[in-house]
């Protein structure tokens, strides 16, 4: 039995519990989870139920059949974004009436999503050296937006399948694996639009069916040959969307298949004592999602074309002097038809192809151990991990404008990200976090950015075992000590200039932890 209660600054409240049951052939666990906040903003409260239960049943002989069951109740209000001069005025507000839209309070925006998702998955052998594991799934979600323009209603039954097989055989002093398999998925979804008045849903304005089915196949195949990784694989996928608009009048049904060529990819890692080296190379191609086709901005784009790309990547993995790891990997990314956000006046979006991009960078992670030898400490870490992005658009003409060299929006060109975690023999804990987020473009035209940021958190805390059954810990935590202002999950190419979404200042948080170990699991034991 586990479990937690936290409650914190904005009247946070996050309640979680599971039990877990386990027998020789069989473990399930129940967990359900309830948080509730009012928010930083004006009209910005959230609340979240949900519910799972997960079982694993052993049949025989290395066969195993897993089952997943999920219910989320979601709810939150959306504050919409602000002008810069709104949000320097008054980050809290959320977005005010405009023209001829109401602020994001008269119109009850929001956000109400039930959504149910049932699977099962059934591993087993077929014959000597050869496995399959086949997964089945059905997902219904229902969702209700009061807009800033408009009422959307939606409702989309979700289905699918996968099945795996895996050949694992020994070659005299390696190992080959070849994985095949497919996948489909099949979703209905109906939309319908309604005038907002107030928060409620008026005369109708439009009304859409879509049938989406996407399905690919796929190989890999992996040899490890002394100190040598070769990986290589390959995939080919379709997806096809049909569309027909009902109301205000049928204009027949649509329909827009994507096909595309192999993509394979290439991988393979090199061993030299504490030293690993890996490159690889990878052609992928990724149709438009149904979001996208059919954004909330309500503009029909079946025209968009799938995005295609090429990624080389070259990195290294080391342990130096026995407690200090490095990952350092950098990277080259081609995307063509790059797939882009826009805003509409009354918040909606509708996507564009960009022509196409170049996404460069170095992503590097360290992490040392400390305290190693000490008979107070049962173990301390330093973590610091930095990235460097420079993504721009290559070639990307829309009518009068140019945006070829432009910084592509939403990519901040340096992050930095660190931290000491300590846990005392005595049962005290401490971690200490840094972040620092470099300026954001927020347009194409780079005409406007949001402003860098440093984070600074810290959590302390006491935890203890009694005979290694139940555990008790608590702890108290900050976040955003500085008390910096900073916008998060900005609107990109927001109308109107409209991209600044207000991230909490400093906030506290108190939480409890239980836990309960049967004798079954006494051994067992997590953090």
């Amino acid at each position: 039995m586990f479990t937690e209660y936290a409650t914190g600054s904005y009247h946070l409240q996050n309640i979680y519990g599971s039990l877990t049951t386990a027998s020789d052939k069989t473990i399930n666990k129940i967990g359900f989870q309830h948080q509730a906040n009012d928010g930083y903003r004006e009209h910005s409260k959230l609340k979240r139920d949900v519910f799972s239960w997960n079982g694993s049943f052993h049949l025989g002989e290395n066969k195993l059949l897993k089952t997943t069951f999920l219910y989320g109740n979601l709810f939150y209000k959306t504050p919409g974004a602000l002008t810069k001069a709104e949000f320097d005025a008054d980050p809290k507000a959320a977005r005010p009436s405009i023209g001829g839209f109401p602020g994001a309070v008269a119109a009850n925006a929001s956000i109400h999503q039930k959504m149910f998702l049932a699977g099962i998955s059934y591993t087993q052998p077929v014959a000597s050296h050869l496995q399959n594991k086949t997964t089945l799934y059905g997902m219904f979600t229902e969702l209700r937006n009061p807009a800033i323009s408009n009422y959307g209603k939606s409702s989309e039954p979700h289905t699918g399948g996968r099945t795996v097989f895996k050949f694992s055989y020994p070659i005299n002093n390696s190992v080959l694996n070849i994985d095949l398999g497919a996948e489909m998925q099949q979703g209905f979804t109906t939309v319908a639009i309604h005038k907002n008045v107030a928060g409620n849903a008026d005369s109708l304005k439009t009304y859409d069916e879509i049938n989406n089915v996407q399905a690919f196949v796929f190989a890999q195949a992996s040899v490890y040959v002394k100190s040598w990784t070769i990986v290589t694989g390959a995939s080919f996928n379709k997806l096809r969307v049909k569309f027909e608009r009902f109301t205000p009048a049928s204009l027949g049904k649509q329909t827009r298949a994507f096909n595309n060529q192999a993509a394979p990819r290439l991988a393979l890692m090199k061993k030299f004592k504490n030293i690993s080296l890996y490159t690889s190379v990878a052609k992928g191609f990724s149709p438009p999602t149904t979001a996208e086709l059919l954004p909330t901005g309500g503009t029909i784009n079946i025209g968009l074309n799938p995005e295609e790309g090429t990624n080389y990547d070259l990195g290294v993995k080391a342990t130096f002097f026995k407690y200090l790891y490095v990952d350092i990997n950098t990277f080259s990314f081609s995307l063509n038809n790059t797939i882009v956000q826009r805003r509409t006046a009354g918040g909606g979006d509708f996507f564009v192809n960009a022509g196409s991009t170049k996404q460069h960078g170095i992503e590097t992670y360290l992490s040392y151990s400390l305290f190693n030898a000490s008979d107070k400490f049962e173990k301390g870490l330093f973590w610091l991990s930095h990235t460097w992005h420079d993504f721009h658009y290559k070639d990307f003409k829309q009518l009068t404008n140019d945006f070829s060299g432009n910084q592509l929006p939403s990519v901040a060109p340096h992050t930095v990200s660190s931290g000491i975690d300590v846990a005392m023999k005595n049962g005290l804990l401490a971690t200490l976090t840094y972040y620092y987020s470099d300026k954001i473009a927020l347009n194409d035209a780079n005409s406007e950015y949001a402003n860098s940021y440093h984070l600074i958190g810290a959590k302390v805390g006491y935890e203890k075992w009694v005979r290694q059954k139940f555990r008790f810990k608590i702890f108290i935590g900050a976040e955003n000590i500085l008390d910096q202002a900073y916008s998060l999950g900005n609107d990109i190419n927001g109308f109107g200039g409209r991209y600044y979404n207000a991230a909490s200042k400093r906030n506290f948080s108190v939480a409890i932890v239980l836990q309960l170990l049967s004798k079954n699991h006494s051994e067992h034991i997590t953090q």
